[in-house]
């Protein structure tokens, strides 16, 4: 962790978010589509690596 100032917290816990990939590129479209990236609305990212 990086800090200006120290801190005194021993047991620091992770934090994890998960989100499903699908919605995450969902809301990239729409975002792109708001901003007029139209090209980049209208694209569908691949699903991930096949093994």
């Amino acid at each position: 962790m990086h800090s200006r100032k120290g801190f005194n917290d021993l047991n620091p816990l992770p934090q994890i978010c998960n989100l499903s990939r699908e919605h995450f590129h969902q809301q990239v479209r729409l975002s792109a589509r708001q901003q007029g990236f139209i090209d980049e609305a209208n694209q569908y990212l691949p699903a991930g690596v096949s093994g």
